[in-house]
C-alpha cells in the first residue's frame, strides 16, 4: 500500500513539473510577443529622452529585465494597462538616468576629447606652420607677408588692402612664391 502512494505521489509530482514546464513555456511565449510588439516604440521614445543611442538601450534593456522579474504579473494585464506600466517603468528608469548624473558625465567626457581633438589640431597646425615658415625663408620680405596674411585666413581683396598692391598681384605674387617654396621642398634645402 505504501508502494502505491509513492507511485501515486511520483505521477502527481511528474503532472505538475509538466504543468509547471507547460506555463513556463506559454509564458515565454506570450512575454517574447509582447517583447517584440512593443521593443520598437520603447527605443524610439528612449532615443527622443536620451542623447545616445547607447544609453537608450541599456534603459530599456534594464526595463525588460524587471519585465522578466515580473513577467506572470504583466501578462494577465489587459493591454492597454500593460502598455501604461512598461511605459511608466520606462520614464522611471529614464529619470533614474537622469539623476545619476550619467548623462552629465558622458558630456563632460565628449568635450574633453573634442578639446583633446583640438588641441592635437593645433600642434598638427603649429608644427606645419613651423614648416612652412622654413620653407619661406628663401622667399623676399613681400612675398612672405602675402603668404602669411593668406595662411592668416585673408583672402586676395584683403591682402591687396593690406600690403597697398594689386588683387592680380597678389596672384601672381602668391603662384610665384609657392612655385619657390615647392621647389625648395624637392630640393631638401
Amino acid at each position: 500500500m505504501l508502494e502505491n502512494w509513492k507511485i501515486i505521489e511520483e505521477e502527481v509530482i511528474s503532472l505538475k513539473m509538466e504543468q509547471m514546464n507547460r506555463t513556463a513555456r506559454e509564458e515565454n511565449a506570450m512575454i517574447e510577443e509582447i517583447y517584440q510588439a512593443v521593443l520598437p516604440g520603447m527605443i524610439r521614445y528612449a532615443v527622443k529622452h536620451v542623447r545616445r543611442i547607447e544609453d537608450a538601450e541599456d534603459i530599456v534593456g534594464e526595463v525588460w529585465i524587471a519585465i522578466w522579474l515580473h513577467r506572470s504579473a504583466v501578462i494577465g494585464m489587459q493591454e492597454s494597462r500593460r502598455n501604461s506600466y512598461i511605459y511608466t517603468a520606462l520614464r522611471r528608469k529614464m529619470i533614474d538616468y537622469y539623476r545619476s548624473g550619467k548623462d552629465q558625465m558622458e558630456l563632460w567626457e565628449t568635450e574633453w576629447f573634442d578639446q583633446v581633438e583640438s588641441f592635437e589640431r593645433m600642434e598638427d597646425e603649429a608644427e606645419n606652420r613651423v614648416m612652412i615658415e622654413n620653407l619661406m625663408t628663401g622667399l623676399q620680405d613681400w612675398e612672405r607677408k602675402v603668404i602669411d596674411l593668406g595662411l592668416d585666413g585673408y583672402g586676395a581683396d584683403a591682402i591687396a588692402r593690406k600690403t597697398g598692391i594689386t588683387k592680380r598681384q597678389v596672384y601672381s605674387c602668391r603662384a610665384g612664391a609657392i612655385r619657390k617654396m615647392k621647389k625648395k621642398m624637392r630640393c631638401g634645402t
